[in-house]
């Protein structure tokens, strides 16, 4: 049984027994490191249902099913009744055939068509099976690299890498102990000593040494993150045998991997690049291989797992692997376990040297850590150590403290604007959702007069493709009511006029101490930013001037650099710090001057709906757990102070813990990981060992979507194209986007579609100029009926003023056209990250020859050989279409839209495409160009049965769906680059068994043979791709000073190649232009 049945059928049962709505009561069980939540259903005051999970909401999911399995079995004639009235209602809620879609071609652009077809079919490389197209070439390639690593091999043999290995082991010796004696290092060796980790350094190292693997729980500012890897290289140090000492030290974020390296390297006295390193995405200094600690993100260390070649062992000569920050729970760290968990096992196996696992972690939940690796040891659970941390008392006030104190203090207002007073009035009135308790019926009642019987959830009833409940369901379950629309918009909510008012209190009573201000995410950062900086000032405080005041910011997508400047100390003492920060700043780094802590008691997180196959980024509260970390931050260095903007009764109802990631994300990438280890089991087996699985749909979805996408095949094995989409680190679908744009020669422009899609939208609404906003974002559309055109002209139009040194018209040009320029900037940012990906993938030439091509090269990004066609829209239209895909909807009717899951659903308000929006400018241009015509204003929207690719799904008030970021796109495009195609007749093409393409036999039989012939030829492309993975020097690009292309075919094979590129370009190009007084097929 599924979830979303069990809680139908208990409405049901609800309904017909005119009973009132179901009411949870919960509560935690257990002691905080293992501590499960019990959730019992009740109804007409008795239990119906009972659960005990993790967490609340899962407790509440187990408790309906329950009780809708128990009552099935005891009621089997009204479970009857509720399957004859659930099929009649079934056809409302199940998607609709999709209604035909009319492929039209002129009589020009059919004989364009099949002569390309007829005269590809001819070639011989199409004559080849997949499995044999890697050449000569390639295994050349491979010879080369196994003869490489074969000679490096015998040039060492064991006894001289033994004896180099003493030689470094006694240098680092001797380097050791010059720092414990040196002068210059006493008064760090003091400060190290004086952490609380150093009095816990035996029973520490003697758990690690005598087991393999050992959980550390360490407080916030006990040093765990800095010392430990310390205490055991040095350990080894002692006993000559550093150089054979690796650690490997795993963070869940690029700052914490770099600041701690650095703080580590000048703990050590020595540079970055000894024995101390770090190595993040697009960034790395390396240690030294032999005796050192290396500091990585979580998703670098996964990308290590699957580059072994050869058979080589990509963890030889590592001795230590430290998960540092588990608690946080986010997906790669608990892929990793999994990987980590399979590693130990098979290294004990096949008798391999033993790797020490240390999991480390800043919360006492830790039994669920120690059980997962519970089978290494007799008693079910590896030892934990703890470690409490050296932390000063922090000052907690909440809304129901400090408001009353602003108003008597200051009478500012600000706490009478609104926005504010509702916030606040909101919070004062909040009660604890929890119910009194409740008549507890034994564990044999009645119901109705019924005999039933609670009981334990047979995991066998459960249908596997189960799912969360759904928040934006509008019902009430009495004592705790499903979340509406108005309750997200709720929680989304910034006091920011409050914030800033504390803000200032704390500057106007308080002398020093950094200030730091937790807030979701990068808008509100800037939001608070433009508060603070900006007449009128909070309390009359000009926070902009510089001489008094140093505004920080500390967010992922920032660079590396300027994330940094945060650490280093004030050039007066009589100035403050302000640090405005995403969950960033919860764990691992230590900004060691902050006091004062102000919580906005939000955080961003996405939450992924296998069954419409939407990720949502909502703003929500942050749990207990997260409360307790962010306070922690005020008591590093002195007694604090932490100001959250919630009410105490609003904080004993917090979750006690976060929702791990993995439980409601999207696991397309997890997924690709999995197939590129190449483990011996399925994915869904390999998910199935997580330390709290995924549940199946979400599981099955993200097959799906790969399998849509060509990444896998109907086996579940990596395709040629997955084989590369799994060396990206990136979302399968922007990476099949972005190799496309290389292959297809319109690189640039795809990049910086593919950074609008991973990034917020630049343009802005203020709500004072709406209209004018939107009529600005619809001229950069151009007509041409797209969101992420009307984005990419925008940019080309700032980056040309920008990239010229026009910085004062660039940001003129960004005010007059309703822009944000770190928006933008960020798009620039996001452009270059992905590029440098491709030519570390082999995709695109670090280097290239440099030559007069009789025209300025212009300012796009790659060489000019890989931009040829980047001025063909039709081709951008397809590779959108290729790179969002599935995402496609059908107009069907003047306002609605269908899905391949969805029968209804509209085109957000905020784009170009929305309901008469492009009509009216369309109208507007025909009015303005002075262009005469008849036609009414109905002929200018777009006809029923135009197809729109679609970035995202969301879902707003009551049930209503939107797609947002929409480009209108021609059958073609799906037919080409979308899914797997079936011709049912000869007029009739059918895509993934949902769009079903109609028109002249002729035309469609031409259509399918071009998109098998477009699959052999790009198999044939990403098998020569997956050949240069890792091994991306010049000399596979560049020969007698020529250029080759990505994937570059033997020499016969790139002339079919290219001319299978032109001709699809040229057809699509015809299309477009293709008028409708033509002949049509």
């Amino acid at each position: 049984m599924s979830e979303d049945i069990a809680k139908d059928f208990i409405k049901f049962y609800c309904k017909y027994f005119k009973f009132k709505h179901p009411e949870f009561s919960c509560k935690g069980i257990g002691p905080g490191h293992s501590m499960k939540w019990e959730a019992s259903l009740i109804v007409d005051d008795h239990i119906i249902g009972t659960g005990k999970r993790s967490n609340k909401r899962d407790a509440q999911t187990s408790a309906y099913l329950d009780a809708a399995i128990a009552l099935r079995k005891d009621s089997p004639d009204l479970w009857e009744k509720f399957e004859n009235d659930r099929s009649k209602t079934k056809d409302a809620s199940t998607p609709k055939p999709a209604p035909y879609i009319s492929v039209q071609m002129s009589n020009q652009t059919y004989k364009t068509l099949n002569n390309l077809v007829s005269e590809l079919q001819q070639a011989k490389m199409f004559q080849r099976k997949v499995k044999n197209i890697i050449a000569n070439k390639g295994e050349k390639v491979e010879k080369n690299n196994l003869d490489q690593t074969d000679n490096k091999k015998g040039s060492i043999n064991q006894e001289q890498l033994n004896s180099i290995l003493d030689t470094e082991s006694e240098r680092l010796f001797k380097v050791y102990q010059d720092y414990l004696k040196s002068t210059n290092t006493e008064k760090l060796r003091s400060n190290r000593s004086r952490l609380p980790i150093s009095d816990y350094t035996k029973p520490i190292l003697d758990a690690i040494e005598s087991n393999p693997v050992t959980v550390v729980v360490g407080s916030t500012g006990c040093g765990k993150t800095t010392q430990l890897p310390q205490l055991i290289f040095e350990k080894e140090i002692i006993k000559h045998q550093g150089a054979r000492c690796n650690i490997i030290v795993t963070q869940p974020r690029r700052i914490a991997a770099i600041s701690v390296a650095q703080r580590v390297a000048y703990e050590r006295s020595e540079r970055l690049g000894l024995s101390v390193g770090y190595q993040v995405r697009f960034e790395s200094v390396m240690p030294a291989s032999a005796g050192s600690i290396l500091y990585c993100t979580t998703g670098v260390f996964l990308r290590r797992m699957h580059e072994e070649e050869n058979g080589k062992d990509v963890l030889e000569g590592v001795t230590h692997i430290v998960v540092d920050e588990v608690h946080e729970r986010d997906m790669n760290a608990d892929f990793l376990l999994v990987i980590l968990k399979r590693i130990l096992h098979e290294r004990r196996r096949n008798k391999l040297p033993p790797i020490k696992l240390i999991l480390m972690s800043a919360t006492i939940d830790t039994g669920i850590f120690a059980e997962y690796f519970g089978d290494f040891f007799s008693n079910g659970r590896c030892p934990v150590v703890r470690v409490p941390g050296k932390t000063y008392p922090v000052q907690q006030y909440f809304i129901d403290d400090f408001v009353l104190k602003l108003r008597d203090f200051y009478k500012p207002p600000q706490l009478d604007y609104e926005e504010t007073s509702k916030y606040v009035d909101r919070e004062k009135k909040f009660q604890s959702r929890k119910l009194p308790p409740t008549k507890f019926v034994s564990s044999k009642g009645t119901v109705q007069g019924k005999k039933y019987l609670t009981m334990d959830i047979d995991s066998d009833e459960i249908d596997s493709h189960s799912s969360e409940i759904d928040d934006n369901d509008t019902s009430s379950i009495g004592g705790y009511i499903e979340r509406k629309h108005s309750d997200e918009q709720i929680d989304a909510e910034i006091p920011y006029h409050l914030i800033s008012l504390v803000i200032a209190h704390i500057v106007h009573t308080t002398e020093e101490g950094a200030i730091l201000v937790f807030l979701p995410g990068w808008e509100e950062i800037m939001a608070l930013n433009r508060l603070l900086t900006t007449s009128p000032y909070p309390l009359g405080i000009d926070f902009s001037d510089q001489s008094r005041f140093r505004i920080h910011m500390l967010h992922s997508s920032l660079p590396s650099l300027s994330q940094q400047e945060v650490f280093e100390p004030l050039p007066n003492p009589k100035m403050r710090k302000i640090i405005l920060a995403t969950n960033i700043a919860e764990t691992s780094i230590t900004i060691q001057d902050v006091v004062h802590v102000i919580d906005s008691g939000k955080v961003k997180e996405k939450r992924y709906d296998p069954s419409k196959r939407m990720t949502n980024l909502v703003t929500t509260w942050i749990s207990q757990s997260n409360s307790r970390q962010r306070s922690g931050r005020a008591g590093r260095v002195r007694e604090g102070e932490y100001y959250v903007m919630m009410s105490r009764a609003r904080y004993q109802n917090l979750e006690g813990y976060s929702t791990p990631e993995m439980l409601r994300s999207d696991l397309q990438e997890i997924c690709l990981h999995i197939k590129a280890l190449d483990l011996p089991a399925s994915i869904g087996d390999v998910l199935a060992q997580a330390i709290q699985p995924p549940d199946h749909a979400s599981v099955s979805a993200a097959l799906e979507n790969l399998k849509s996408l060509q990444a896998l095949d109907s086996a579940e094995e990596l395709t040629p194209l997955g084989k590369v989409l799994a060396t990206l680190p990136m979302e399968p679908g922007l990476g099949k986007m972005v190799l496309l744009g290389a292959i297809f020669q319109c690189l640039d422009p795809i990049l910086t579609i593919a950074a609008c899609i991973s990034s917020k939208s630049p343009f802005l609404s203020p709500p004072q100029a709406k209209d004018r906003a939107d009529e600005i974002k619809v001229h950069w559309a151009q007509g041409l009926s797209s969101d992420h055109f009307a984005i990419l002209n925008a940019y080309k139009a700032w980056y040309e003023l920008q990239s010229s040194g026009n910085y004062h018209e660039a940001n003129k040009f960004c005010t007059d056209n309703f822009l944000n320029r770190t928006g933008l900037q960020t798009i620039e940012q996001v452009k270059i990250q992905l590029l440098n990906l491709l030519e570390r993938a082999g995709v695109v030439p670090k280097h290239y020859p440099q030559r007069d091509y009789g025209e300025p090269r212009g300012l796009a990004l790659g060489p000019p050989e890989y931009n040829l066609n980047s001025n063909c829209l039709p081709l951008l239209r397809s590779l959108i279409c290729a790179g969002v895909y599935p995402n496609i909807s059908l107009k069907t009717s003047k306002k609605t839209y269908q899905t391949r899951h969805e029968s209804i659903t509209f085109i957000h308000p905020a784009s170009v495409n929305y309901k008469g929006r492009a009509a009216k400018l369309a109208r507007n241009y025909r009015v303005g160009n002075g262009i005469i015509g008849s036609e009414s204003d109905e002929s200018l929207f777009a006809p029923i049965g135009t197809l729109y690719a679609y970035s995202t799904k969301i879902k707003k008030s009551g049930k209503q769906i939107y797609l947002r970021s929409t480009t209108r796109i021609d059958p073609l495009s799906v037919i080409l680059f979308g899914g797997e195609t079936k011709q049912n007749d000869s007029l009739l093409l059918t895509i993934d068994e949902w769009l079903t393409f109609c028109g002249n036999g002729k035309v469609i039989e031409s259509m399918n043979k071009l998109k098998l012939l477009l699959e052999n030829c790009l198999a044939q492309v990403y098998e020569r791709l997956d050949t240069n993975v890792n091994n991306s020097n010049n000399s596979a690009f560049v020969q007698n000073n020529k250029l080759n292309l990505a994937g570059k075919l033997d020499e016969d094979d790139e002339k079919v190649k290219a001319k299978l590129v032109r001709g699809i370009v040229e057809i699509l190009d015809k299309l477009e232009h293709d008028s409708v007084d033509k002949t049509r097929y």
